[in-house]
């Protein structure tokens, strides 16, 4: 770390800063082990409140179900991260920003009536397209 900051600024630091530094993971270069991302996709919108707050409910049962299922598999809903947004952004940038996520995944998870969602056939083509797994589990 030394080789990184300036000697003055070094210096300067408080004893607790060097040592508690060295003992951290970033600077032994140890990594945790890998942990595998999955992508949950399903309908989230829905004809009133009620059933958006019912498919966000679904979504976030899935999650939890399938978390305490699969050791190792970090379990993303973007149900979960875009409840009580809407209107904080155009439909595009959710969309757009739930796609991002789908890609950094390993792996994809259908939820029931996915195929009634035009977002969640656009999820599975582009998930198909880079070749992700799919993890079929019916809970």
């Amino acid at each position: 770390m030394k080789e990184f900051i300036p000697k003055a600024w070094w210096d300067a630091l408080p004893s607790f800063y060097k040592t508690s530094f060295y003992k951290t993971s970033f600077y032994k270069k140890e990594r945790p082990a890998p942990i595998s991302l999955a992508y949950i996709l399903g309908p989230y919108r829905g004809k009133n409140n009620a059933e958006i707050k019912e498919n966000i409910m679904t979504a976030k049962w899935y999650q939890l179900k399938l978390t305490q299922k699969y050791k190792g598999i970090f379990f993303i809903s973007p149900h979960a991260n875009t409840e009580f947004l809407d209107g904080a952004q155009s439909d595009k940038y959710f969309l757009e920003g739930t796609l991002e996520l789908l890609r950094r995944c390993d792996m994809y998870y259908k939820l029931p009536g996915w195929e009634k969602s035009s977002g969640s056939r656009g999820e599975v083509k582009e998930a198909q397209k880079l070749g992700l797994t799919e993890l079929e589990d019916e809970l």
